[in-house]
């Protein structure tokens, strides 16, 4: 279980169920440009690839997965860490955690 998820200073839980995909990419985006400040995050929507078109490092993904993890209240096992490639995928996971 992911310890920071039980901190007094953790970011509000948000409910993904409640949330449009585009409030969810700004929500992803702001993510993105927190753990990686260099991404080029200027034009991040649904589409983008998180490698080549946004230019995140291993580091900053998993970076960006803890703190997914921490904003959505879930847990992203490794296969599916493994598959997410676009902010697609991740809105995906962050909408069916347990698929």
């Amino acid at each position: 279980m992911n310890e920071s998820a039980h901190q007094p200073d953790a970011p509000a839980a948000m409910d993904a169920s409640a949330m449009t995909d585009d409030q969810i990419v700004a929500v992803i985006a702001g993510l993105i440009r927190k753990c990686v400040p260099d991404a080029q995050a200027a034009d991040i929507d649904v589409n983008s690839n998180l490698i080549e078109d946004i230019g995140i490092d291993s580091l900053g993904a998993y970076e960006l997965i803890m703190e997914a993890e921490d904003m959505f209240r879930i847990e992203i096992s490794d296969s599916q860490v493994e598959s997410i490639k676009t902010v697609a995928d991740l809105i995906a996971i962050v909408r069916s955690p347990d698929a």
